[in-house]
């Protein structure tokens, strides 16, 4: 009896024992779950590509300022024609049956339209061909007057400046004139295409680069490119930059939708003058043009579903170009050499014109 008291006393403190003892829970199937994934990986932010330099234009037109300080290169176009006034002189008094001082008069009010100055060839009184005597009516150098005319082509990044510019430049006398003319994007980029496209000897791999800055300042003019191309050699595209172009030390990296749009321009520029344009990626037809271009991508980002290679240019230059959109050309008209030999014969009284054989009227 004694014995069984003794376990049964026995077996009652182990059981005290045991629910004194701290229980361990069992790991929730969650947690388990949390302690068995791997360290959680930190990913370091891209850093954006810095944003292009500005270009830094004056606000106020000042005095013997340039016409490039102000207007973006590619928007800008300036010519000198000469001007006959023995010629005018000639048709005012022999023609028109005028007195000299009357003449005078009428050709200081004298203002040529664009017509008489886009005509090819300029016919009388009015040359390019620089010399000692007029090619009309071989007069001497003292008859001979310039006329310096700038087109500035309208749009946004030239309409506020172009404003400021008129309103500072003396009118009161004659001494500038303005002139506008309707056009098109189209026409506006075709005369673009084919004034800046004389400059270059497609050969040389540096003017194909010099093309492409060409277009850049003409596609973004708000951007100084002398600082983007400061030290550029190579041009390149990369599918890692989303759009437009990356600057790094040595190259110019662009956006591949930009770099295509380079390479039709590239094709553009040179195609007058070699069998095939040259561009980047080498000598193209148009044909390999259009499957390159089209095996990029490029046409399906444009929109562009044609499918004969005449098509697809056709629609190719729309977008480069603006296609039909209106489009003013505007131009200065500086007269001030001209009303200065005009003075300067006037002081001399007008000596008697002696105008050759092979002067014909206007």
């Amino acid at each position: 009896m004694a014995v069984k008291k003794k376990a049964a006393v026995a077996a009652k403190r182990m059981v005290a024992a045991a629910k004194k003892a701290p229980v361990k829970k069992k790991a929730a199937p969650q947690a388990a779950a949390k302690k068995a994934l791997p360290a959680p990986i930190v990913v370091k932010p891209v850093p954006a590509p810095a944003k292009p330099a500005k270009a830094e234009r004056p606000k106020k037109w000042t005095a013997g300022a340039e016409l490039t300080d102000f207007f973006p290169h590619e928007m800008l176009r300036e010519e000198t024609i000469g001007v006959c006034l023995a010629c005018i002189l000639d048709v005012f008094t022999r023609y028109l049956g005028m007195a000299a001082v009357t003449a005078q008069k009428q050709m200081r009010a004298h203002q040529p339209t664009l017509d008489e100055l886009h005509a090819s060839p300029l016919g009388r009184p009015y040359f390019r061909e620089r010399g000692d005597t007029c090619p009309h009516c071989h007069s001497p150098g003292k008859w001979l007057a310039q006329l310096k005319l700038v087109r500035i082509e309208g749009g946004k990044a030239t309409d506020a400046a172009r404003r400021e510019l008129q309103k500072s430049l003396p009118t009161s006398k004659g001494q500038y004139g303005f002139l506008d003319q309707k056009s098109t994007g189209r026409e506006a980029f075709f005369q673009w295409l084919e004034h800046a496209g004389r400059e270059f000897d497609f050969d040389n791999h540096s003017a194909i680069i010099a093309a492409t800055r060409l277009y850049l300042e003409r596609r973004y003019t708000d951007v100084d490119w002398d600082a983007e191309f400061t030290g550029v050699r190579v041009i390149r595209r990369s599918r890692e930059v989303p759009e437009g172009w990356l600057k790094e030390p040595n190259r110019l990296v662009l956006s591949a939708m930009l770099f295509d749009e380079v390479l039709a321009i590239q094709y553009l520029f040179s195609r007058s003058q070699r069998s095939g344009g040259v561009t980047f990626e080498g000598r193209m037809t148009l044909q390999e043009l259009v499957s390159r271009l089209r095996g990029s991508g490029f046409l399906r980002h444009l929109g562009i579903q044609a499918s004969m290679p005449g098509d697809i240019l056709e629609q190719l230059l729309d977008h480069l170009s603006g296609g039909d959109a209106a489009l003013k050309f505007h131009y200065i008209l500086d007269r001030r050499d001209f009303l200065d030999k005009l003075a300067a014969l006037k002081s001399a009284r007008v000596p008697k014109l002696k105008l050759g054989a092979s002067a014909a009227p206007l």
